[in-house]
């Protein structure tokens, strides 16, 4: 006698109502292929798992199902040489505390479907883009906070030394309330915004890139009820970039990818 395959019940096609549900359905399905998650430390991940299940329609416990099937999280390899598309990920990444989650987030946004570039600069409207810029660094703080050295924040010395203090002084104004409200921007406002946009836009390192593109896919921060977080997180960046170099033997950071690598360097 063969069984007749039963109807789905509804609460798996239920959204998961907050950042703990979602994380402790996915925490399960981990525990069903006998892992366990990974930096289990970092707060924030429930609520970075949340919002980019719901970024790629997948916040459900069947849709995410199906979606865990294919992401190459729960990948058997056929000898036991094979490393897993994870090992690969833990590997490569290996400066990180890595996790299940960033490993998902890489692979939907850098792998399998990577954002494109915007073009022209004005295809959105300014207060969209300062909500994406603002969006980004907040995502980077709840993404990479156990970093060794905070070397996210690093990330930022590739930007124009000229006016990196200035334009990030510009993030924690005021008057961002009323841009963010739709106001125009002047023209000196204008040119600084452009400077982020382009610096994030053509960031070759995958861990900006995480960030900036789950903000481009419309996962915003709520910007305006953490502009005082930000400022807090400014700050850290501007101590990280005022930090005096060796008088000796010269220490820098060099990037490869998300890898950062402390290089020693003969005086010339």
């Amino acid at each position: 006698m063969t069984s007749t395959p039963q109807p789905r019940s509804h609460s798996q096609d239920e959204p998961f109502g907050s950042p703990s549900q979602a994380m402790s359905y996915f925490e399960g399905r981990l525990e069903l292929y006998k892992q366990s998650r990974e930096n289990p430390a970092n707060n924030s991940l429930p609520e970075v798992l949340h919002e980019f299940l719901i970024s790629i329609g997948k916040n459900t416990e069947a849709s995410l199902d199906q979606y865990l099937k294919v992401s190459g999280l729960f990948q058997i390899p056929l000898t036991p040489c094979e490393q897993t598309a994870y090992k690969k990920y833990e590997k490569r990444y290996r400066c990180l505390d890595t996790n299940q989650v960033l490993f998902l987030i890489h692979q939907e946004f850098l792998v399998r479907n990577p954002v494109p570039l915007d073009s022209p600069y004005n295809m959105r409207s300014n207060k969209e883009k300062i909500r994406i810029i603002m969006s980004s660094i907040l995502w980077m703080e709840e993404m990479f906070p156990a970093m060794e050295f905070e070397s996210w924040k690093v990330c930022f010395l590739k930007f124009s030394r000229d006016t990196i203090k200035e334009d990030l002084d510009w993030l924690c104004l005021y008057r961002q309330r009323k841009f963010l409200a739709g106001k125009a921007l002047p023209r000196e406002d204008d040119e600084i915004l452009k400077r982020f946009w382009d610096w994030f836009e053509l960031n070759e390192l995958d861990l900006v890139k995480m960030a900036f593109f789950m903000a481009k896919k419309g996962v915003f921060k709520d910007v305006l009820n953490n502009l005082g977080r930000l400022g807090r997180i400014i700050q850290e960046l501007k101590r990280v970039i005022e930090l005096p170099r060796p008088l000796g033997p010269k220490t820098y950071w060099k990037f490869d990818d998300i890898v950062t690598q402390e290089l020693e360097v003969s005086e010339s």
